[in-house]
């Protein structure tokens, strides 16, 4: 008999209004609504219709594949989301984007550290960096204004872990 109930109030809009108000048990027990222009989430009509290279799922991802993510390098909750999903062999290429295939993903632009080998003729010294084939300030490493040194005594620059220059006063014992 429920669902006999279930299939009449799905046809009807009021009826559905009317059995949120009236009827809460009988809404509990019915699980899936329809709505003429596609299928009811959370009490909302959705129109079914996705984009290009999409399909409509009712437990998708939270966290679809992107050109611009790494999985490796994210955590994502577990949990179904409803909605467009991208169809199999294609990638979302940015956050809320369209599907594309992998293959079309934008090139990441390379940092300055990854064109370093990019001045083979050019050995760029602690603090410098490589870029367009010229060796440039790291703009990654701080700056110092120092105090003129001690008499006698003269700065000299450590290197630290990123290459950077750290000045240091030395003294003559």
């Amino acid at each position: 008999m429920t669902a006999l109930r279930c299939a009449l109030i799905i046809l009807s809009v009021f009826a559905v209004s009317v059995l949120s108000k009236s009827m809460p048990r009988l809404r509990d027990r019915c699980a899936v609504m329809r709505c003429a222009s596609g299928s009811c989430f959370n009490g909302k009509c959705t129109n079914n219709k996705c984009p290009p290279n999409m399909h409509e799922e009712e437990c998708g991802t939270a966290c679809p594949a992107r050109c611009d993510l790494d999985p490796a390098a994210i955590m994502c909750m577990a949990m179904c989301v409803k909605g467009c999903v991208c169809d199999e062999g294609f990638v979302l290429d940015k956050a809320g984007g369209v599907c594309i295939r992998p293959e079309n993903c934008p090139k990441p632009e390379e940092t300055p550290e990854e064109n370093a080998d990019k001045c083979p003729a050019k050995e760029c010294k602690a603090g410098e960096i490589c870029q367009d084939e010229e060796c440039i300030r790291n703009p990654n490493c701080p700056m110092f204004k120092m105090p003129a040194p001690q008499p006698g005594c003269e700065y000299v620059d450590e290197i630290d872990e990123n290459n950077c220059p750290i000045p240091k006063e030395h003294c003559p014992a």
